[in-house]
């Protein structure tokens, strides 16, 4: 003789089943990673130099080749947080400080950036004309 089972039981094991169920239905995904997900470097790609203003006004000009001889590594890539050149979001906070201070940091260094650019046979006016060059590629004027 079979007996039915008890009301109980039939509370108990239906909740059961459902748990059971949804436990199951996630089986044949694929389980999510715990690790952390990869930045994304949002700055601007590396800037490609021969895209850049080769300024004619003298004093731009040697600017210019100042930049191209010793920064451009740098300030093309974004080594070690320096602000990739054309980059306006990265230089604006520098330029609002005005050009003494940025011709300060370029000779005595900022942040990672050592003293002179890692260049000490560079000239406090060289170091400055760089500077320029890279806010008029930046900026498209020199203010």
């Amino acid at each position: 003789m079979h007996h039915a089972p008890p009301a109980s039981l039939c509370r108990l094991a239906m909740p059961l089943a459902a748990m059971v169920i949804t436990v199951a239905s996630g089986c044949d995904r694929p389980a999510e990673s715990s690790a952390p997900s990869p930045q994304v470097d949002r700055r601007p790609a590396n800037i490609d130099p021969s895209t850049l203003p080769i300024p004619t006004e003298p004093a731009l000009a040697a600017g210019y080749d100042v930049w191209i001889n010793n920064c451009v590594i740098c300030h093309t890539e974004g080594t070690d947080g320096a602000p990739r050149i054309t980059d306006t979001k990265a230089w604006q906070p520098r330029h609002d400080k005005g050009r003494a201070e940025m011709y300060a940091s370029a000779i005595t260094g900022f942040d990672d950036m050592p003293p002179r650019g890692d260049s000490p046979d560079l000239t406090d006016d060289q170091l400055k004309s760089a500077v320029d060059y890279m806010l008029f590629a930046t900026f498209g004027v020199l203010e």
